[in-house]
């Protein structure tokens, strides 16, 4: 029986889920950047940004040339980490043979979906996924699906019919694609490797997988197998759901402070750090850990009148885990006060949180006031989860708007995606 992979990728996705929670920036040409005030990089264009040329990874000043209307938005992770987990969990509805690719992508085996439940129609399942999608996470959301007998073709199907498009490489189509598609169009084959290849005369699939492995083996050693693979049309790496990330180690941030902040002492930076807490504490907590290790690192601004940056990176074991951003932010002045305080200007200043436990191996508070701070910083994490990031906020990251600077920091209400 022959497989139906389907490889799902979502289309210009990072500016697609802005347009989606921002009416405003709907039929309009975007770009995600890190800080769009300052010169930067395009990490994400809009359909509507791409149609005057600019791409991922284009220097905003170039994406600006291109198209003078672009409008540059601060990137949120959280935001996009969130739509793909809704994504993922309508995915799992069809099957649970799915290989995440990267945030936006995602190969997913659909074989007896496709055999037993759509008499072999895999457009027609490829429809109804596109659909759901659309109604879970909205309609300026979208993407492009790809369906092949392996990995490799269905991902090279996917990116000749994008945006928002559905194709098939049946088998019987299998070996007219080998013959004309090259290899440097397929994923994973660079213009370096591809020239070693000309080399060697194998420009097409269909030459590559009729190439003597011994002559490959010679030329890339054990690449060899699975460049044959690839034009054969068969996956040098099956797909696997069963990928294990390996747990987080560590939770941490740190920030370098502009220059215009002024002067940078230890109480001039607190909101800056309470921030950097806050933002750990958070990720702590979606993703179910505490820690008992507080590192603080701070530096010197260059230009300190000794002539040498002083610094001072120390940590501090708390009795028992936490994930909150107080106990976080205390235990940081903690360390600075044992590390004989902190009198010269800050330049850089970062934290982390290690010694990590899982929160479901914590025991239960027996006191109450920690049973009631825990149960308010879960009531904060939905509020915040659901209507956007520091709807409802403490009030020292109201300060935090003068050290980082608004545009920096992606602060304000950025309305999460309603579903």
């Amino acid at each position: 029986m022959s497989r139906f992979i389907f490889h799902l990728d979502f289309d210009s996705y990072f500016a697609s889920v802005e347009q989606q929670c921002n009416p405003f920036l709907r039929n309009r040409p975007i770009g995600v950047s890190r800080k769009p005030q300052d010169v930067t990089v395009v990490a994400a264009a809009s359909k509507e940004a791409k149609l005057w040329g600019v791409r991922s990874g284009m220097p905003s000043w170039e994406a600006r040339r291109l198209c003078p209307q672009i409008e540059l938005v601060a990137g949120d992770p959280a935001k996009y980490l969130y739509a793909t987990g809704r994504a993922l969990a309508l995915l799992k509805r069809y099957t649970p043979l799915i290989e995440p690719y990267s945030i936006d992508e995602a190969f997913l085996d659909l074989t007896d979906e496709v055999s037993f439940k759509f008499n072999g129609d895999a457009p027609a399942l490829a429809r109804r996924i596109k659909g759901e999608l659309r109604r879970e996470l909205g309609r300026w959301i979208t993407c492009s699906i790809g369906i092949a007998p392996s990995k490799v073709l269905a991902k090279l199907c996917c990116e000749q019919h994008k945006p928002d498009g559905i194709a098939q490489i049946t088998p019987e189509e299998l070996p007219q694609v080998l013959e004309r598609t090259r290899a440097t169009e397929i994923a994973g084959i660079a213009q370096g490797l591809g020239r070693r290849l000309y080399r060697l005369g194998l420009i097409t699939l269909a030459e590559l997988g009729r190439a003597p492995i011994e002559k490959l083996k010679r030329e890339f050693g054990v690449v060899g197998y699975g460049l044959q693979a690839i034009g054969q049309g068969r996956d040098p790496a099956p797909l696997n759901p069963n990928l294990r990330f390996e747990p987080p180690k560590s939770f941490s941030h740190s920030r370098v402070i502009s220059y215009e902040f002024g002067a940078r002492s230890w109480g001039r930076v607190q909101p800056i750090l309470y921030f950097l807490c806050y933002k750990i504490a958070r990720r702590m907590r979606a993703q179910g850990y505490a820690g008992r290790v507080v590192r603080l690192f701070a530096r010197e601004a260059v230009g300190a009148d000794d002539g040498e940056s002083r610094a001072v990176q120390k940590q501090y074991t708390l009795a028992l885990p936490t994930s909150d951003e107080r106990v976080i932010l205390n235990t940081c002045g903690r360390i600075a006060r044992l590390a004989g305080g902190i009198a010269w200007p800050i330049r850089v200043i970062g934290v982390a949180v290690e010694g990590l436990v899982r929160q479901e191996a914590l025991s239960f508070s027996l006191f109450e006031a920690d049973r009631r701070r825990a149960r308010l910083l879960g009531a904060l994490d939905r509020l915040n989860n659901e209507w956007g990031e520091f709807t409802v906020a403490d009030g020292l990251l109201l300060y935090v708007k003068e050290a980082l600077s608004w545009e920096a920091t992606s602060l304000g209400r950025q309305r999460e995606i309603r579903f």
